[in-house]
């Protein structure tokens, strides 16, 4: 057959070659022999790949196991395995703008291939995981305006949306990332409260708490709490945001009978509020939404059998009844030790009570904090009544007294009574108030 000329072959008139030969292997390609003016098929080195040399020519390039294709430093493509002779270079990255920005394909629902970069304009489109499925959905939606949202895999390997607002700080607070509202000034120190004093309402002081102006440090050490005016919260109704709002938290109800309330300090990106909480402590995602990134307690109080907030007043860290004393009366008290629930004491913490005893049973008898180890020993009369720090005597008067001596309640408002000898049903306790840190010095 004929064949087309070229050289270094005679330009003009045609020469006969023989058929090509057929192949089925890719690395077979067909080549021009200039020498003899034919087309054969020749064998490629494996694994090859054409490329330029300086000289403009094409030639095949083989390249060992574990290299790839690089552009070097002299313009040319070549197999390079990455060792300290053989180096890759990268290609130079360049620093994109908020319109300028590498594009991505994503599949909606649909099956429709949509081109999206991270502007929140026109039709552009993020792929996201919602916990159960993969969605897709424009920027503008997604994002709020005024807000910022990171994506971020979370504990159970879903992707989850962080959104917070200008100048906020994405940190831990807890176990949970949170953007947060950045302390202004300097930091107050570990444990500190001041002000934040806690009184009954003039008005309606059977269910609304003031609580002054002041600031703290949150549990956690971690950021500034300041009540920057004075509000008032009731003991009716779930929290709602502002002074003469309900103040319930969590799963907190509304008292009916004897409780503990604590007063927790709240903040988050809607700012400061107040609390009640049953319990001294509470989960950051118990708290409301907007008042949910740090909290403090700053004072606990207790209701009646009709769930009223208890009469008091507040002097620093001591709450004192301002109507008569609450009575326990005619306790029997035995040797060896019997524990007595302080009426009027808050649980879930532990404070220094404020109290009167006696007892018309002429006997020496002490009060103990129930996490001491019990002591047995008895002084056999008054010349040593002070060996021991929580030792009373009641033998000078049939009516003996003892006042605040320093012994913590447990947090059920307990403490210990133990006497040298039975006493029946002859045993009277006055609870005054008590003593609250306020968790000033430990968390």
């Amino acid at each position: 057959m004929p064949c087309q000329p070229a050289p270094p072959c005679e330009p003009t008139f045609p020469i006969f070659c023989e058929p090509l030969p057929t192949t089925t292997d890719g690395r077979r390609i067909v080549v021009e022999d200039s020498a003899s003016c034919q087309k054969t098929i020749a064998t490629t080195p494996f694994p090859s790949v054409l490329k330029t040399t300086n000289t403009g020519a094409i030639e095949w390039e083989g390249g060992s196991t574990g290299s790839v294709l690089s552009y070097t430093t002299a313009g040319n493509i070549e197999f390079v395995d990455g060792s300290n002779g053989d180096p890759l270079k990268l290609p130079s990255i360049a620093t994109h703008t908020l319109d300028n920005v590498a594009k991505t394909l994503v599949m909606l629902s649909d099956g429709t291939v949509k081109v999206w970069e991270p502007t929140n304009v026109g039709n552009n489109f993020l792929a996201y995981w919602d916990g159960s499925d993969w969605r897709i959905n424009t920027l503008n939606n997604l994002l709020p305006s005024g807000s910022g949202t990171v994506f971020i895999r979370d504990n159970n390997g879903n992707l989850q949306a962080i959104s917070g607002s200008s100048n906020d700080i994405l940190t831990m607070v807890g176990s949970t990332p949170q953007f947060v509202t950045p302390s202004s000034g300097n930091p107050f120190p570990a444990g500190h409260l001041y002000g934040m004093i806690l009184s009954n309402n003039v008005t309606t002081p059977n269910t609304e708490l003031d609580i002054s102006s002041g600031e703290c440090r949150d549990s956690s050490g971690s950021e500034n709490i300041v009540l920057s005016s004075s509000l008032t919260k009731t003991t009716t109704g779930s929290f709602v945001a502002g002074t003469g709002q309900p103040g319930l938290l969590g799963t907190t109800t509304s008292p009916t009978g004897v409780t503990t309330l604590h007063i927790l300090a709240i903040k988050g990106a809607n700012g400061v509020d107040i609390g009640f909480n049953s319990q001294p402590t509470i989960a950051l995602t118990s708290l409301p939404t907007g008042y949910d990134q740090f909290y403090r307690r700053i004072g606990s109080i207790t209701t009646d059998a009709s769930g009223f907030i208890r009469l008091f007043v507040q002097f620093s860290d001591r709450f004192l009844y301002t109507a008569t004393p609450l009575k326990l009366t005619n306790q029997t008290i035995s040797t060896g030790g019997t524990t007595l629930t302080l009426p009027g004491i808050p649980t879930g913490i532990r404070v220094f009570p404020i109290y009167n005893a006696a007892s018309e049973t002429d006997v020496y008898w002490k009060v103990y904090d129930l996490s001491q180890t019990f002591q047995a020993s008895w002084a056999p009369d008054n010349t040593n009544v002070g060996a021991t720090a929580y030792l009373a005597d009641s033998r000078a008067s049939n009516y003996g007294l003892h006042g605040f001596y320093g012994i913590l309640t447990n947090t059920s408002a307990q403490v210990g009574i133990d006497v040298s000898a039975n006493v029946s049903s002859n045993f009277d306790v006055d609870v005054h108030g008590w003593f609250d840190m306020r968790n000033r010095l430990q968390p």
